[in-house]
């Protein structure tokens, strides 16, 4: 069974459900060129993914009302918004995008969710970041949070300037928090002389110029591994003394069982899609650190 013209299950729901997505975002587009009024008082804000949420949520305290649209579990790789996201889209008055390197899911959605409201404020977050290699993960970077929490109150402070001064203050706040936090991670990482580490994904570049580590990742333009580079993998990992393999949720671990068995050692799981965005990056810290040497 599953001859060259057989046609998927998945597949099928996948030719249906785009065209939908797309019309439902003519229509919206269409019903009406205003989002929503602030019915609660609270700026309306929509974001791409989790830790946006907490930066968002940190720097607009309780006057802003925020919805990330890749949910939590979800690739932002893959994901395709519903159509009451894209309803929800219409009615936020600000979207806060990731922004260059372009992230996967807004290069193939951004044009059509603004095209549905094109009356909304859209702040880019990673203005005035250096970029490494076209690498689009910016907020796994506690430096580079710190950034991003600046564009973030410019662009909600230009959306309601009535509270600009609170969300210069959250701004500052969550700053300070932010380089109290690099400085424990830079604690973490001291007096480690062997400084690299295994991922399946390769999302942890950023992460890994700050603390002056070396991310080795398996999966290398999103295919898995070939096994001559598996067992080139292997065979680094045994010389740098490597006993953990680092894997996201959101990606299947095979590869990375595969190697960690050879290796006598085990996979262990870091988020780069977390709510709780200072708890997981000091988190992600402390394993990374503990398979080192």
């Amino acid at each position: 069974m599953g001859g060259a013209n057989t046609v998927t299950f998945p597949r099928i729901l996948r030719i249906i459900a785009v065209p939908l997505l797309g019309m439902a975002l003519l229509l919206a587009g269409c019903t009406s060129k205003t989002p929503a009024t602030r019915k609660s008082g609270k700026l309306r804000v929509a974001v791409s993914i989790l830790p946006q949420v907490y930066l968002v949520q940190k720097i607009g305290g309780p006057y802003v009302d925020v919805h990330a649209l890749v949910p939590p579990g979800a690739s932002h790789e893959t994901y395709e918004p519903t159509i009451p996201q894209i309803e929800e889209m219409r009615q936020a008055q600000v979207y806060v995008k990731v922004g260059a390197p372009t992230l996967p899911f807004e290069k193939v959605w951004f044009g059509k969710l603004e095209g549905a409201n094109p009356t909304m404020k859209v702040v880019d977050s990673s203005q005035g970041i250096d970029f490494i290699d076209g690498d689009p993960h910016i907020w796994l970077s506690v430096r580079n949070a710190e950034i991003m929490a600046g564009n973030i109150a410019d662009g909600l402070s230009a959306a309601d300037p009535t509270h600009k001064k609170e969300y210069a203050a959250n701004r500052d706040a969550l700053v300070a928090n932010l380089k109290t936090l690099d400085t424990t991670i830079t604690g973490i990482f001291k007096g480690k002389t062997n400084r690299s580490f295994i991922v399946f994904h390769p999302a942890w570049n950023y992460f890994a110029r700050d603390y002056n580590l070396t991310e080795v990742a398996i999966e290398q333009e999103g295919k898995e591994p070939d096994p001559a580079t598996l067992e080139k993998l292997v065979n680094k990992a045994k010389a740098d003394g490597i006993k953990c393999i680092y894997v996201e949720p959101q990606f299947s671990k095979k590869s990375a069982e595969i190697i960690a068995g050879q290796l006598g050692g085990k996979t262990v799981v870091i988020d780069p899609l977390p709510s709780d965005f200072a708890g997981n990056m000091k988190k992600v810290a402390e394993d990374v650190a503990a398979g080192m040497k």
